[in-house]
């Protein structure tokens, strides 16, 4: 699923906040968001290979 599609769910349907947001070359790729005090992260799997190098 989409980055930005997976956060809206987050955020319309559950209620949660975004608390940051990374982007790589213009492009969102990373999104923290939080509900009563639970955090969750939401990232591509672009990302987790070029910024951790990961093989998601």
């Amino acid at each position: 699923m989409n980055c930005l599609i997976e956060k809206k769910l987050w955020r319309e349907k559950l209620g949660f906040a975004q608390t940051f947001a990374a982007e790589i070359d213009g492009e969102p790729v990373h999104y923290e968001l939080v509900l009563d005090g639970f955090k969750v992260g939401i990232a591509t799997k672009e990302s987790t290979k070029k910024v951790h190098g990961l093989s998601p």
